[in-house]
């Protein structure tokens, strides 16, 4: 399936390999939510961390017609890759996601 002009998140990805996929496949941009502070140096791929997207204000804070993520969310509270431990840190970041994806 194409993903033409589509603005696309991915949530919880170190190496960019879902956003050369998305790019591939006609995404407009990709944005990336990681707790590592990342830069992939390309004009198409931009990164922020969890405490960075959430700090814009919210007409300002990029949402997507496409989020993926793959084996990130259900990591999220434990304290492995930078985040605060939470026992429903998983359930947080689940519910986040209506507040990043845009309704269809």
């Amino acid at each position: 399936a194409e993903m033409r002009e589509v603005q696309v998140g991915i949530i919880g990805s170190a190496v960019p390999w879902y956003e050369m996929l998305a790019l591939a496949y006609g995404a407009a941009s990709c944005y990336t939510i990681e707790y590592n502070p990342l830069d992939h140096h390309h004009p198409l791929l931009l990164t922020a961390t969890p405490d960075q997207y959430w700090s814009l204000p919210a007409p300002h804070r990029p949402r997507f017609q496409v989020a993926l993520s793959i084996s990130s969310l259900e990591h999220d509270g434990l304290g492995r890759y930078g985040d605060p431990i939470n026992p429903d840190g998983d359930l947080v970041a689940i519910r986040q996601l209506e507040d990043v994806v845009l309704p269809h």
